[in-house]
Order: C-alpha cells, then sequence, then structure tokens
C-alpha cells in the first residue's frame, strides 16, 4: 500500500511539472524551443564523449571550482558571498544555474538576443560580474561558451531546490568537465539549514511555497540531510555547511574556510548579498551588519499559523533535524503535535 502511495504521489509531482512546462511552453514558444534545442545539444555531446576514446587529463583553465547546492532561503548567497570574498585572483560567481545544460552558452546566446522577461533578471545579475566586463571579460565569456575555457582562479556555480541525487545525474563528471573545464581542485558544498526557519523564511517571502521544481522542498531536505549525515554518497568532493552555525560561530566559518582552501579573514560575513532580494525578513537592512539577523528565531512568527504547521507531517523532519541541529528551542516540537 506504501509503495502505492508513493507512486500516486510522484506521477502527480510529474503531473504538475508536465502542467507547468506546458503552460510555459505555450507561453513563450521561441523561448521553449531555444532550451529543448540546448539540451538536445547536451544530450549529443553526452554520446560523442561517450564514443570517442579516453584521453589523457586536460591542462586545469580553473584552479578552486565551487559548486554549491541548497534549498533556496538556506543561506546560499551568504555563505557564497563569503567564500568568494576570500577567494583569491580572479574569477566568477554564476547564479542559480538550471541543470542539463551548458550555463556559459546559455547567458552568451542571451546576451546576443533579446532576452524574455523571465531571463532578463539572469542578464542583470550576470552583468555584475567584473570577470565578464568589457571587450576583456566578452571575450573570456566566448571563449567559455564555446568550450575552450578562459583561465580563472575560481569558479562558484551554484544550484538551488535541487535534489542531490538529481544533480549529480545531470551533472556527471563528463559534463561537469565539459561545461567548466578542469580544475586543480573541486569542492561540493551542500548548505543545510534547519527546516523550520527554511519554511519560515520560504513562507514569509510569499514566493516559494511547499513545492519544488519536481517534489516536495521538505522531501528534498531530508535528501539533503542524509547526504550531510554521510548516509548518502553523491557528493564526491563534499563539504557540509551547517548554516545555523555558520551564522553563529566563527571558529566553525574559519574551520570551514580551511576545508575549502580559503584564506580565511572572514570577510563577506557581515554582507547582505542582493542576490535573492536579501533576506525575506529584512531585505538589505543589515548590509554590513548581518550577523545582528535574528535568523534562527524565524519559525516562532508562525508557530501559530495552521499553514505553516502543516509543513510538518513528517517525523523523520524533526529526527533528522534534532540530530544535526541539536541547539534547537524544543518548543518547535510542537509543530509535530
Amino acid at each position: 500500500m506504501h509503495n502505492t502511495i508513493d507512486e500516486y504521489k510522484f506521477s502527480l509531482v510529474n503531473f504538475m511539472s508536465l502542467k507547468e512546462q506546458l503552460s510555459i511552453a505555450i507561453k513563450h514558444p521561441v523561448y521553449t524551443l531555444d532550451r529543448l534545442s540546448s539540451k538536445s545539444r547536451v544530450h549529443v555531446e553526452d554520446i560523442l564523449d561517450y564514443l570517442k576514446p579516453s584521453s589523457s587529463k586536460q591542462e586545469a583553465v580553473t584552479g578552486h571550482e565551487y559548486l554549491v547546492s541548497g534549498l533556496r532561503r538556506s543561506g546560499n548567497h551568504a555563505v557564497i558571498n563569503w567564500i568568494e570574498s576570500q577567494c583569491s585572483g580572479n574569477g566568477c560567481y554564476l547564479n542559480n544555474l538550471r541543470l542539463g545544460e551548458n550555463p556559459y552558452r546559455y547567458i552568451y546566446s542571451l546576451l546576443n538576443s533579446t532576452p524574455s522577461k523571465r531571463d532578463k533578471f539572469i542578464v542583470d545579475e550576470f552583468n555584475k560580474q567584473s570577470f565578464y566586463q568589457g571587450v576583456s571579460g566578452r571575450d573570456r565569456l566566448r571563449l567559455d561558451a564555446f568550450g575552450i575555457g578562459s583561465k580563472k582562479d575560481y569558479l562558484i556555480h551554484s544550484y538551488e531546490d535541487y535534489s542531490i541525487k538529481k544533480l549529480t545525474k545531470e551533472l556527471s563528471d563528463n559534463r561537469r568537465l565539459r561545461f567548466f573545464g578542469e580544475s586543480q581542485k573541486k569542492f561540493d558544498v551542500l548548505i543545510l539549514r534547519d527546516p523550520f526557519n527554511l519554511m519560515a523564511s520560504r513562507y514569509h517571502s510569499g514566493r516559494f511555497d511547499l513545492q519544488g521544481w519536481e517534489t516536495n522542498i521538505l522531501d528534498i531536505w531530508l535528501e539533503h540531510a542524509r547526504e550531510y549525515l554521510g548516509e548518502t554518497q553523491y557528493l564526491d568532493h563534499r563539504v557540509c555547511v551547517n548554516y545555523n552555525q555558520w551564522s553563529a560561530d566563527q571558529s566553525y566559518r574559519r574551520h570551514l574556510s580551511d576545508q575549502l582552501s580559503l584564506t580565511f579573514t572572514d570577510g563577506g560575513f557581515d554582507s547582505v548579498p542582493s542576490f535573492g532580494g536579501g533576506s525575506s525578513f529584512d531585505r538589505e537592512l543589515y548590509n554590513d551588519s548581518a550577523s545582528k539577523m535574528k535568523t534562527e528565531d524565524r519559525w516562532k512568527r508562525f508557530s501559530d499559523d495552521e499553514t505553516f504547521r502543516g509543513y510538518f507531517t513528517d517525523r523523520q523532519v524533526l529526527v533528522y533535524a534534532s540530530k544535526i541541529f541539536p541547539e534547537l528551542d524544543k518548543h518547535v516540537e510542537s509543530l509535530f503535535e
């Protein structure tokens, strides 16, 4: 019976995803055809990669490569800003990428066309990257888009609201090498925030509900929690970030900095990045003093809200939250009563 229910849920989620995709296709046919063409090209390149004989290791074009994954409103942009602020040399940050296509080629195509409203945000954010500004910057992007690979000291590419299993499948070693070139050092950074403050921030933002791109957000949170604890090992170069500890403990940040091969300065910690509109509750009010934000108490505002309480029906969420975030207020358990 349990399997039947799971199969029904899976079918329903896929149906909702298909319905959403059909809606986008009808409203934006040119955009949809372009995306399908891009994804088809990637699959053809996968086949060619498989057929060609193995070759010796490529020369590294990137020093440190950071693949960052996490759920939206997990403090992703704050942590990424902190990482980038401590990176040495010149590099770039590619934000909130889609799986299944080459991000450089996708961005390059947007910059050489008239972007739709849904793509303009991506273009605006990309244009903030100093590494790709000016004539020399566009030359670097052209090299990256056509698989030649521009030299950079660091590269950060982030993915939000994706299953880790799907992420590693859609961004296989071959694709990662083809999209981004060889790197001297790779880090797979998984950011995890406690589920109660996570959902409070998503709920308050008014833009993200419980349903993600493909499945229930807390189902993805559980998958991330299992990866965090090492029960699964999808990420080959895993460095886990406990956002609650990161935001509260400098010694923890220093330890993470060592794990990420950074020279610890704690630079960027007190900044509130503009990516994603800043904090769900405070926007950019606490920029340069982010440590004053009460990010650990967000859930309390909605503790009596029936919709918010309705998110927490799976006791496995409490079990894993207790393992990873033992400092949580015991009153959180009331959400499961």
